[in-house]
C-alpha cells in the first residue's frame, strides 16, 4: 500500500506526462483546483467524504488517462477515512466487538397520560364553573346583559391568569390550595427517634 504522499506524487507525475494542467482538469471536471493540488500533495483533509471523493478521483483518472476503477480502489486504500468515513478503522479494531454507547431512557408510565388528561379536564371544569359563578354574580349586581357579564368575566380571568404566570385561573387557585411538601427531618433527629425507647 502506497503512502498518501507517494500516491499524490504518482498522480502528479502521471498528469505531467499526460500534458494536462490542473486548471484544465478543474475546468473539465468542475472540481476545485485547490482540491486537485491537495490530492497531488497527498492531503485530502478538505475533500468531501464518501462517494463524492471516490467520484472526484474517478473523474481525475479519466482526465489524466488512467483506469478510473483502479485509481478509485488505490485511493480507497490510501485515504480510507475520506473514501469510506462510516467504515470502522481497522487500526483500532481489537478482538472484542466495539461496545455500543449506553443510552439511558425513562420507562414510559402508562398511567401518566391519564393523570395529565384528568388534571387538565378538572382545571377546565373549574375554570368554566368559576367563570359561570362570577358572571352570574356580576349579572345580578351590576350588569343587565348576561352575555356582556360573561364576556367581562372571561376576559378578566384570562388577564388575571396571564398576569400571574401565564396559566389559567384554575391553575392559580390549584397552586394556592396545594399542600406544601413536608420538611425533611434532619438525620440526627431521625437517629435519636429510632434509638429512644417507646
Amino acid at each position: 500500500m502506497k503512502s498518501q504522499r507517494a500516491f499524490g506524487e504518482a498522480l502528479r507525475r502521471q498528469r505531467e506526462l499526460s500534458g494536462v494542467s490542473i486548471e484544465a482538469i478543474a475546468l473539465d471536471t468542475k472540481i476545485s483546483a485547490s482540491l486537485l493540488k491537495a490530492l497531488e500533495r497527498g492531503d485530502c483533509s478538505r475533500w468531501p467524504t464518501g462517494i463524492y471523493s471516490r467520484s472526484y478521483v474517478r473523474d481525475y483518472a479519466v482526465a489524466i488517462g488512467l483506469d478510473p476503477d483502479d485509481l478509485a480502489s488505490q485511493f480507497s486504500e490510501c485515504f480510507a477515512k475520506t473514501a469510506f468515513p462510516d467504515r470502522p478503522d481497522p487500526a483500532k479494531k481489537s478482538g472484542a466487538p466495539a461496545a455500543e454507547p449506553l443510552r439511558l431512557t425513562f420507562a414510559a408510565d402508562p398511567c401518566a397520560q391519564w393523570r395529565i388528561a384528568r388534571r387538565r379536564l378538572a382545571l377546565v371544569a373549574f375554570d368554566l364553573l368559576l367563570i359561570g359563578v362570577l358572571a352570574t354574580a356580576l349579572r345580578m349586581t351590576v350588569m343587565a346583559n348576561s352575555w356582556m357579564a360573561l364576556a367581562v368575566v372571561t376576559i378578566g380571568c384570562h388577564v388575571l391568569g396571564l398576569a400571574v404566570g401565564g396559566s389559567a385561573a384554575s391553575a392559580v387557585f390549584a397552586r394556592l390550595f396545594r399542600s406544601a411538601p413536608p420538611e425533611p427531618v434532619p438525620a440526627e433527629a431521625a437517629q435519636e427517634a429510632a434509638v429512644e425507647p417507646a
